[in-house]
């Protein structure tokens, strides 16, 4: 009779729930204990529960991250020890059934204890007892896609090292590419600006780790007596980033797709290897060696001034390094090997050099006016458009102004980088094209220099000091203003701000001035906002003000030489 082919053993299952009892049972405890120390101290009626829950999702990434390596290292532990590897492939039992086996226990190890977890959760839920199961649904979407990377790591190498190395490797493979471009390329595309945020979407940790709000909630108030109210948390729906992690849970499973195709591709005898593939070598080589030559040079820039030196060392000490852990030997040391190696340092040093020389002018490009629909202009470096608060930045819509802009532009290029000294100033713009692109450059310049001079009519202006449209709208919205720790509001504000206003209007408020002594500061609250201002011993109507309202040393003749 023929015998039925099996995708799957019951007995194997058990033994691996058995076996690694310990990992998923202190997993259970740990989180139990530490999920419930963290929402037990509310009244459920509140949601302070609910919300903490909903939050830690994002966060929780990282026990996902770690957890999810170690289950796939201990279940096909045994592809990586040559003699248990061929016993245990001796048994009649077929490799899709092994893979489907240790599989099912790999999810059952996150899942069964999440599902216990997120019970314990419930009496602390309150009306909301559905975020517990969506708690579970989060952490088991994230647990797949890891699990599945882990798994195919696990199929593309031979040794436990190996496995961790590439699990790794992949999961941050897109902040190795950021930091490699800053580190190498950035320094030499003057006024580039290479952001992160495109970086982050193919790294899931980092960008899973910051969102706190995947669940939304609503603020309200409840009495609590006749005269006291409580703010209560309401659920509110989902944030649209949950498609972010239901895309990569289909990414683990197409994972758990290739890692079987591997695994039945896979030769035993490579138990102990470096890499299962050989096609997995020349990859190994040449990220271990870019990675290990970027380290040699940030060591070297650090701590020796040394730059190129340091980077060809470590790109040779990386690339020999990995030899031996693939080769298994010490013996690398050939002429093909020392090629080889000349060839990805030659590679990089000349990529270099071209980025250096620019010849697709990337440096020197300024758009057409006509194309630009607006700019956004700010005095600080690291400014993020995408951030809500703007305080630092105005937006220009104008076609003259803009079409000034890019003359200033065009200036900085020519000047090109000063000197450092406390005499600079920083720019940052942002590009809005009526193509939809968006384009940042950012720049330091001479504050004495023409293209500074052309500035200061931009940054010393009372809408981008003060960070306003409208100033009767704006007037309405300062709550209070502080000077030397001094309070004032209403009247007494507004002469305050018109005083400030005229500096502004004068030429005499640029803020970016820190070589220049100040002879005092205000702030102005607006909302949840802060703004800071500098008052400089030109600001001759600000300093009449203070002088009217208080008690301060008269300013010192010439102390403001900008």
């Amino acid at each position: 009779m023929k015998s039925r082919t099996s995708f799957f053993n019951l007995a194997a299952l058990r033994k691996d729930i058995s076996r690694f009892a310990p990992v998923w049972a202190l997993y259970l405890i740990g989180g139990i204990l530490i999920g419930l120390t963290n929402i037990s101290d509310y009244n459920t009626q509140y949601g302070y529960g609910a919300r903490d829950l909903a939050q830690s999702i994002g966060p929780m990434v990282i026990v996902n991250l770690l957890y999810a390596v170690v289950t796939a290292e201990l279940l096909f532990g045994d592809l990586f020890n040559s003699r248990l590897c061929n016993t245990l492939h001796a048994f009649p039992l077929r490799r899709e059934s092994w893979f489907a086996t240790h599989t099912v226990a790999g999810l059952l190890f996150s899942f069964v204890p999440n599902l216990i977890m997120s019970i314990c959760f419930l009496p602390f839920m309150g009306e909301m007892w559905y975020i517990s199961a969506l708690w579970l649904l989060g952490m088991t979407l994230e647990y797949l896609f890891f699990f599945g990377l882990a798994a195919f790591s696990a199929m593309c190498t031979g040794n436990r090292f190996a496995m961790a190395a590439l699990y790794a490797l992949v999961n941050f493979l897109s902040m190795i590419a950021y930091w490699f471009v800053y580190t190498f390329y950035s320094p030499l595309l003057y006024g580039l600006h290479i952001r992160q945020d495109g970086f982050n979407l193919f790294c899931p940790t980092v960008q899973i780790f910051p969102l706190t709000e995947l669940v939304a909630f609503q603020r309200g108030q409840i009495k609590t007596s006749h005269y006291d109210t409580h703010t209560i948390f309401l659920y509110d729906g989902l944030s649209a980033d949950w498609w972010y992690i239901v895309l990569l849970a289909v990414l683990g499973i197409g994972l758990l797709g290739a890692a079987l195709v591997l695994y039945r591709r896979r030769k035993l005898e490579c138990a102990g290897d470096f890499a299962a593939f050989s096609w997995l070598k020349p990859v190994f080589s040449v990220v271990f060696t870019l990675s290990a030559g970027a380290i040699f040079e940030m060591l070297g820039d650090t701590f020796m001034g040394v730059d190129y030196v340091f980077l060809v060392a470590g790109l040779i000490v990386g690339y020999f390094v990995v030899q031996m852990l693939l080769q298994r030997t010490v013996r690398v040391f050939r002429k093909k090997a020392f090629a080889a190696c000349a060839a990805i340092g030659g590679t990089l040093l000349l990529s270099i050099l071209l980025t250096s020389l620019d010849p697709l002018g990337i440096t020197r490009w300024t758009p057409k006016p006509e194309k630009v629909e607006s700019i956004i202009l700010s005095d600080y470096y690291h400014y993020d458009f995408n951030s809500g608060y703007n305080r630092n930045a105005q937006t220009i819509t104008n076609p003259a102004l803009i079409g000034e802009l890019v003359q200033i532009h065009e200036l900085l290029i020519e000047e090109g980088e000063p000197d450092y000294s406390p005499r600079h100033g920083v720019i940052h713009l942002t590009y809005r094209m009526t193509d939809g692109r968006t384009v940042e450059r950012r720049y330091y310049y001479d504050l004495t220099g023409t293209a500074g001079q052309k500035l200061k009519r931009f940054f010393g202006a009372p809408e981008f000091i003060l960070g306003y449209t409208d100033w009767e709208e704006y007037l309405s919205s300062v709550q209070r203003v502080y000077v030397e720790d001094m309070e004032f509001s209403g009247d007494a504000a507004k002469t305050l701000l018109a005083a400030i206003k005229a500096d502004c209007e004068a030429g005499n408020m640029m803020q970016n001035r820190k070589h220049d002594a100040y002879y005092s500061w205000v702030e102005i609250q607006t909302g949840e906002y802060h703004t800071s201002v500098s008052i400089y011993y030109d600001c001759h109507n600000t300093i009449q003000w203070l002088k009217d309202n208080l008690t301060l040393p008269a300013p010192t003749s010439g102390a403001g030489v900008y």
